[in-house]
């Protein structure tokens, strides 16, 4: 991402002071599309939660 930023801020035009949104934008958007695969597995049928989640009656 920082090899971008040179780039970036001669292409579109930015300042130096908003190249960090520009990161911090990039760092959001990927950790999001992170998080995407993990919902339907948690949400499929028959998943079992985590072990150390469980609680057994004895």
């Amino acid at each position: 991402m920082s090899v971008a930023l040179p780039a970036i801020r001669a292409d579109l035009g930015f300042a130096p002071s908003s190249l960090s949104w520009v990161a911090n934008a990039c760092t959001l958007a990927f950790a999001g599309f992170l998080l995407l695969p993990g919902a339907p597995a948690r949400s499929a049928p028959g998943a079992r939660s985590a072990p150390s989640a469980q609680r057994r009656s004895r």
